[in-house]
């Protein structure tokens, strides 16, 4: 999928974050770079969990070279990229790194110079975020055009999510996200619980909270997710592909803002 012309357009980025871990994040992310490139889009996965990295274990793959190997110097960073049997590329970050965890902020503008050249690459950069307030997860969604904020109907989630958005909007003027549900009973449980967020986010941050879907509980993920597949390739009728194909739609009308 990775080519050596530049995309005519600018690259549209899309941070998918969360307050709290274990919320599904990297398996949103992969299925939706899946069902998406079924678009005719050119997708790039971007694992930004630097020192936690999952996106390549979630998929089975084997990276030989990361990040940390390209902010040591001794590739360049095309060689970390991995086309997938899946239409689309992952950028894999490194595992049980400790100094890819705690970059300072100079390292993390050097890789974004870098990572910035690469991205025009790519009609889609999907970046899937740490979760929490480190200074590297704020970076990411600063860089992102679009945020998509992932939440559970755990109340811990909740706070978190909302402590997240604060932080955004405090921090990096962010004025605007999207509300993904996951894990969900039903569509009804999905609207509620974003209609209790973004009431709270509306009322108190002044951050538009638009709601963008929600993704039902459903086996087959965890089934996919332990034989290390994507689930809406194993199970592309399934309950949780078909929220998330929805979900897709609606970013593929998302339009990149002008960007040099």
């Amino acid at each position: 999928m990775t080519s050596d012309a530049k995309a005519p357009n600018p690259p549209l980025l899309v941070s998918v974050t969360s307050g709290k871990g274990g919320v599904g994040k990297t398996s949103v992310v992969v299925n939706l770079a899946l069902l998406m490139a079924g678009l005719n889009r050119r997708i790039l996965v971007m694992d930004c969990d630097l020192g936690l990295a999952n996106v390549d274990i979630l998929l089975n793959l084997s990276p030989e070279k990361n990040l940390f190997d390209v902010l040591k110097g001794e590739i360049e960073l095309s060689d970390v990229v991995i086309n997938t049997d899946y239409g689309f590329d992952v950028l894999p970050a490194s595992s049980g790194v400790s100094e890819m965890a705690n970059i300072s902020t100079g390292e993390q503008g050097r890789l974004l110079t870098l990572l910035s050249k690469l991205f025009w690459m790519y009609d889609l950069v999907l970046l899937d975020t740490g979760a929490g307030i480190s200074s590297s997860v704020i970076r990411f969604n600063q860089v992102a055009d679009e945020n998509i904020l992932l939440v559970t109907p755990e109340p811990t989630s909740i706070t978190d999510a909302y402590a997240l958005t604060k932080v955004l909007r405090n921090r990096i003027g962010r004025t605007r996200i999207h509300l993904l549900i996951n894990m969900v009973k039903n569509r009804n449980e999905g609207r509620k619980v974003a209609d209790h967020l973004s009431g709270v986010i509306d009322r108190f941050l002044e951050v538009e909270s638009v709601y963008l879907g929600h993704v039902v509980s459903d086996p087959h993920v965890q089934q996919a997710i332990r034989r290390r597949q994507a689930f809406s390739s194993l199970f592309p009728d399934s309950p949780a592909t078909d929220c998330l194909r929805e979900v897709g739609k609606k970013i593929s009308t998302w339009t990149p803002p002008a960007k040099e």
